[in-house]
C-alpha cells in the first residue's frame, strides 16, 4: 500500500508546514497526503505537536512555512471561517458546545451556519420550521442523539457531549473531519459507542483523528502517522506502526 497518490486522489495536502510559538517550532517541516476518504490516525506523546497541527489546519493558528491544500484549493492562510465554507470541520479535546442551548438548537446553529455563513442568522422560531429540521433529525439519529433533542447541552453526559460535538462538525456535509481526542474520558462502554459511530461515517468524509486509545485509533485507520517533537517519526498502516521498534520506543513505552 503507498500513501502517495496523484493530487487529484487526495482531499488534503500538506507541504512542509511548520507551527511556530515564539522560537520553538511545535510543528517541525510536516507534509502529509491524506486520501479522499481515508481514516488517518495522528499518534504520539503529549506535546508531540498533534493539537497544533490540527490548530494550523482549522486556521486557528498562523502556518509560519509550508503550504495546506484542501480539495486543490490553497487554504494556508485562509480564515477559519472560509475553511469551514469549504467543507473542513473539526472537535477539540474539551468540547465545544452551547451548553445554555437544548441538543436540537447546537444542531441548527452548526447546520445553519455552515450552509449560510455564520454572520447570517434567524431567530430559533423561525429557524426550527425550516427544512433543515429534517437534516437535524437525520444528524441527530447519525450520532445516536434522536431521543436527546430537548435536553440541554449542558445536562448532556460527558459521552453524550462528544456525540454532540461530532454531529454538530457533521452538520453542513463536511468533507473533511479532524477529531481532537474523541474519546478522551469516555468509559468503555462510550468508547464502544464512539467507535460504532466512527465506524459508520460515510466514506465521502474523510477523517484524521488524534487518539491516545491506541487500539481504537488503529482498529479502523487506513493509515497511521506518528509524531514527537513536533514531527512525523513515522508512517504506514496499523501493522505497521505496531511493529515498528522507534514508535515503540518513543511512543508506547516498548525497549
Amino acid at each position: 500500500m503507498t500513501n502517495k497518490n496523484m493530487k487529484h486522489d487526495n482531499t488534503l495536502e500538506i507541504e512542509g508546514v511548520v507551527g511556530r510559538f515564539g522560537g520553538l517550532a511545535a510543528v517541525d517541516n510536516v507534509s502529509m497526503c491524506i486520501r479522499r476518504g481515508e481514516r488517518r490516525a495522528v499518534l504520539g506523546p503529549n506535546g508531540a505537536g498533534k493539537t497544533t497541527l490540527f490548530n494550523l489546519l482549522a486556521g486557528i493558528h498562523p502556518v509560519a512555512e509550508g503550504s495546506v491544500f484542501l480539495n486543490q484549493c490553497d487554504i494556508t492562510k485562509m480564515a477559519p471561517n472560509r475553511r469551514v465554507d469549504l467543507g473542513l470541520r473539526r472537535t477539540y479535546q474539551n468540547a465545544k458546545l452551547f451548553d445554555g442551548l437544548t441538543v436540537r438548537e447546537n444542531l441548527l446553529i452548526s447546520q445553519w451556519g455552515a450552509t449560510n455563513g455564520w454572520t447570517s442568522c434567524l431567530p430559533f422560531a423561525q429557524l426550527s420550521q425550516s427544512p433543515i429540521t429534517e437534516i437535524i433529525e437525520n444528524v441527530a439519529e447519525q450520532v445516536g442523539l434522536t431521543d436527546a433533542l430537548s435536553e440541554t447541552a449542558g445536562a448532556l453526559s460527558h459521552g453524550k457531549r462528544r456525540q454532540l460535538e461530532i454531529g454538530m462538525a457533521l452538520a453542513g456535509e463536511p468533507i473533511m473531519l479532524l477529531l481532537d481526542e474523541p474519546a478522551a474520558g469516555l468509559s468503555p462502554a462510550e468508547r464502544v459507542l464512539l467507535s460504532n459511530l466512527l465506524g459508520m461515517l460515510a466514506r465521502e468524509i474523510t477523517l484524521i483523528i488524534i487518539e491516545h486509545d491506541v487500539d481504537l485509533a488503529l482498529q479502523y485507520a487506513d493509515w497511521v502517522s506518528v509524531m514527537h517533537n513536533g514531527k512525523i517519526i513515522a508512517d504506514g498502516s496499523p501493522s505497521d506502526i505496531m511493529d515498528n521498534d522507534h514508535v515503540r520506543m518513543i511512543y508506547m513505552g516498548g525497549t
